[in-house]
């Protein structure tokens, strides 16, 4: 049964709690990926998962479309907002997936920062199917276009015949 259709008993808005470790794993691989020191921007940061495994010394600033605590900011990818600044890393974890217009964010990063850290998006319902990581994936495809080249890529989790992988993209 998909998560859209029934909510999981005593939810009020935040964060899936089911989902809730599975993203903190991610959350702290992805930030394995981060330098000591840096200023990190958190594109769909749920509630702020990944400052807590933030390295030594990092800024952080989170923004969500529908944030899920008082120190994030709302911002709309789809409806063309981007938070203004610039930021040693962006991070765009579970995030493409969802977008209309993943490019046109990707492009839009390049203003923001040399450094993207993201991550394909497991979910396990079929809304909208998530990004590939092989060879001639849309993911790849999307990279080549919007001039982003995958540095590192750490497996994440496996499922079956799926893999998932957290990356480091620069430019």
């Amino acid at each position: 049964m998909s998560i859209y259709r029934v909510r999981p008993q005593g939810w009020a808005g935040e964060a899936v709690p089911e989902f809730r470790d599975l993203w903190a794993e991610r959350a702290e691989l992805a930030a394995t990926l981060i330098s000591p020191g840096s200023s990190v921007l958190d594109l769909g940061c749920g509630e702020g998962l990944l400052r807590q495994f933030l390295p030594t010394g990092c800024t952080w600033k989170g923004y969500d479309l529908r944030p899920l605590g008082r120190d994030i900011e709302r911002t709309d990818l789809d409806a063309g907002e981007f938070p203004v600044g610039r930021y040693d890393c962006v991070v765009l974890l579970g995030v493409l997936a969802w977008l209309k217009d993943p490019a046109a964010v990707m492009v839009r990063a390049h203003g923001a920062t040399n450094c993207v850290i993201m991550s394909d998006n497991a979910r396990i319902w079929s809304i909208r199917r998530p990004l590939q990581f092989k060879t001639g994936s849309r993911l790849d495809h999307l990279l080549t276009r919007t001039g982003w080249t995958c540095e590192a890529k750490l497996l994440w989790k496996k499922v079956a015949m799926r893999e998932y992988y957290v990356c480091r993209l620069v430019s």
